[in-house]
């Protein structure tokens, strides 16, 4: 499967993180703007999770809308935020308060394994602002299953 994003490189810490992610990328400056480079980013590697998603309504601080390559924050653990990228499956543009199916393919799983399981509900954030929650449906990713479900770490 392969997906687009964009990112903003600061520093070593991203190149540092996908190279030991064993990601493989297709990289592309698009646009270069003063201190920042913009690069284009296809990941070519297999989704993670599928998972049920519902974002929350404008009025109640979501967005207005989600398209197929979005790539928020992720609350996988308790303690891990990370970046996320979803495919959806029946359509491109997903409207606040719609349930719909898809993926999620993680930057880096191995710095948070063993932390999913079928049911897990995680958070979907920008920043510290919650947009939406994904419901774990299936794990095609090992590292990242757990047999140890607690509702102490449920990442809500």
């Amino acid at each position: 499967m392969e997906f687009t994003m964009f990112c903003s490189i600061r520093g070593r810490v991203l190149s540092e993180r996908l190279w030991k992610s064993r990601i493989t990328l297709f990289v592309k400056i698009t646009n270069i703007h003063s201190r920042y480079i913009w690069l284009e980013v296809k990941i070519l590697r297999d989704p993670d999770v599928e998972a049920i998603f519902k974002f929350i309504k404008p009025e109640d601080g979501g967005r207005k809308l989600c398209v197929s390559g979005y790539r928020p924050a992720h609350k996988v653990c308790e303690n891990y935020l990370t970046t996320g990228i979803h495919h959806y499956y029946d359509k491109d543009i997903v409207y606040p308060g719609e349930f719909i199916w898809g993926t999620i393919t993680f930057i880096t799983p191995e710095y948070y394994p063993n932390c999913l399981w079928k049911g897990k509900i995680i958070t979907i954030q920008e920043g510290r602002k919650i947009v939406g929650y994904a419901e774990i449906v299936k794990i095609f990713n090992e590292i990242l299953r757990s047999d140890n479900k607690t509702e102490h770490d449920n990442g809500v």
